[in-house]
């Protein structure tokens, strides 16, 4: 099995960005994509790079990760 070098994270939020974040600190090369400008300055600030689509973050690793929050509507009793 081939050791990982470059990784992927779709989905840069509170979870996201910060496994990304400490992927960094530890070495790895990371390419993001999210669409809020917040998260991809986030990442940029730590070292990493962002894609402009999923799918050409994906393709520059050799390992992938997605992360996504799923909005629930709340119900009024």
């Amino acid at each position: 099995m081939a050791e990982i070098q470059n990784v992927a994270f779709i989905g840069l939020g509170l979870m996201g960005g910060s496994f990304a974040a400490n992927l960094i600190k530890s070495g790895m090369r990371v390419v993001g994509f999210d669409p809020s400008s917040t998260a991809a300055k986030t990442l940029q600030e730590n070292g990493g790079t962002m894609a402009d689509t999923p799918g050409a973050a994906a393709a520059e690793a050799d390992s992938s990760s997605s992360w996504s929050r799923i909005r629930r509507k709340s119900k009024t009793f």
